[in-house]
């Protein structure tokens, strides 16, 4: 007959993390805030990254989304919003001169907020197709 003590310590030690474990247990949640294309919604616009950016920066104000970081080089923008529920993260990238590559990943608290990513490349293709936007890639082309 087993003891109470001794059957307390064995399921304390059923449950006990070992280093080896922790790798596990640290990515554990990590598919949600997977870098994949699959968790993300990525698209290719017709244009040059200035008309992108500015197309992104209006569908981000639209949204009412404070833009909480924006880092601009010559062939990249990223730009991370915030809303009071929601991180909403775009990157765009120069494939040539009047393409630009649009990947952009929105988490509603953890998880991944799929509709709201493709509603924002929807409005940016929107605003993209406006008379009088994108001048300087239909100039150049």
């Amino acid at each position: 007959m087993k003891s109470l003590r001794t059957d307390g310590l064995r399921r304390r030690a059923e449950t006990r993390f070992f280093s080896y474990d922790l790798p596990r247990a640290a990515n554990a949640g990590s598919e949600q805030y997977s870098t994949s294309a699959s968790r993300k919604w990525l698209t290719t616009f017709p244009a040059a990254l200035p008309d992108v950016r500015e197309a992104a920066l209006r569908t981000l104000a639209e949204m009412r989304a404070e833009i909480a970081y924006l880092y601009e080089a010559e062939d990249k923008v990223v730009i991370r919003a915030t809303q009071p529920q929601r991180q909403i993260r775009a990157e765009l990238a120069v494939l040539d001169p009047s393409s630009t590559r649009v990947v952009v990943a929105s988490l509603q608290g953890t998880a991944v907020d799929r509709p709201t990513s493709a509603w924002v490349i929807a409005a940016m293709e929107r605003i993209l197709e406006a008379p009088g936007v994108a001048t300087a890639s239909r100039n150049n082309a």
